[in-house]
């Protein structure tokens, strides 16, 4: 998996980003006796991106097709009217914020979940849960060393003003962008 996402924000935390995916398409996707389609599993991949998506106003620009060495590509644009309320499994979750000087931030925030109650099971019930899990496992082993071997993940957004300090991201030679 090879992503690219090149963003811009304005000062009211507004913006859009330009997501280019790449992906090699696993033998096991396709049907028996068949290659794999790389140009339908890059449709559902953009279309189960688009549709999980929360805070986008809307998607622009959508292309999807294969690319000279059989990879799955689509690139598609979500226009945001707030970077803090985006939740797009390719970005992870930002927040935007002006402190009391007039500067703003841009921050990779974790996502918090709630701890859930254990659930009270039965020797049994636990036994079938683990039996499931390493059945799960085995049938996603393939597809998650394939992702995780050549994951690459390159992003770049442009901020309104300059960028004065950064911790993760590199700051750019416009001085404007990280």
């Amino acid at each position: 998996l090879e992503r690219k996402q090149t963003g811009m924000i304005n000062p009211d935390g507004s913006g859009k980003v330009v997501i280019d995916t790449q992906m090699n398409v696993p033998a096991e996707m396709a049907a028996p006796g068949q290659k794999p389609d790389a140009a339908a599993m890059g449709k559902q991949m953009a279309t189960a991106m688009m549709a999980k998506a929360q805070g986008v106003d809307a998607w622009k620009d959508v292309a999807i097709d294969v690319t000279a060495d059989g990879k799955a590509h689509f690139v598609v644009t979500a226009y945001f009217p707030d970077i803090s309320k985006v939740k797009i499994e390719a970005v992870p979750p930002m927040k935007w914020a002006k402190d009391d000087k007039g500067n703003y931030a841009l921050t990779i925030v974790k996502e918090e979940r709630p701890a859930k109650e254990p659930e009270k099971l039965t020797d049994e019930q636990v036994a079938e849960k683990v039996a499931k899990a390493r059945s799960d496992y085995k049938e996603n082993l393939a597809m998650a060393q394939m992702i995780l071997n050549t994951l690459k993940i390159e992003m770049n957004y442009t901020l309104p003003g300059n960028v004065t300090e950064s911790n993760i991201f590199s700051k750019g030679a416009d001085g404007k962008s990280i």
